[in-house]
Formats: structure tokens, C-alpha cells, sequence
């Protein structure tokens, strides 16, 4: 499993250090304060999806993986969406 946690914090840091720490606009849907502070507290450049998927040779997988992983739900895409992706 790519972001198997061990408890929610330890899932919260995976999903950051994959993604990035995210922007105050990427954290609004959160309405729970103290989960707002606490991935504030994750400071991660991200890592590359090319980089993690290194074996994936269609840059167009890399692509839906990312759209599909956006931290923001708003920002992702629908079911919809992701069956018309090209890579689909």
C-alpha cells in the first residue's frame, strides 16, 4: 500500500511528505481545528510522483495518480472525470 498508516497522525505525515505540505487554501474544507493545526505542523516539500513511480513508464498513470491524490477533495477528480482520463 503506498499511505498504510499506523495511526491517523502517522497517516496524516505519509500523506504530507507525499504531497507536499499543503497551501491555507488547500486546508479550508477542513472545519476541524485541531486537525487544520496539526497538518500545519508537517513541513514537506513532497516528493515527485515520477520520482515514487519510477518503474511507471505512461507519463499519463503518473498524471491520474496525481489528480486523483490532489489533498484538497475539491481539487480531485470525480469518478466521472477519472474515466475519461486519457490514460483510461
Amino acid at each position: 500500500p503506498l499511505l498504510q498508516g499506523k495511526n491517523y497522525m502517522h497517516q496524516l505525515k505519509l500523506i504530507v511528505r507525499l504531497l507536499g505540505s499543503p497551501t491555507e487554501e488547500e486546508l479550508s474544507f477542513l472545519a476541524h481545528k485541531k486537525a487544520k493545526e496539526a497538518i500545519r505542523e508537517l513541513h514537506y516539500p513532497g516528493i515527485p510522483f515520477e520520482e515514487c513511480f519510477r518503474n511507471c513508464e505512461n507519463p499519463l498513470a503518473i498524471d491520474l495518480l496525481k489528480n486523483m491524490l490532489a489533498f484538497d477533495p475539491r481539487k480531485r477528480l470525480t469518478i466521472e472525470e477519472c474515466l475519461k482520463h486519457p490514460y483510461m
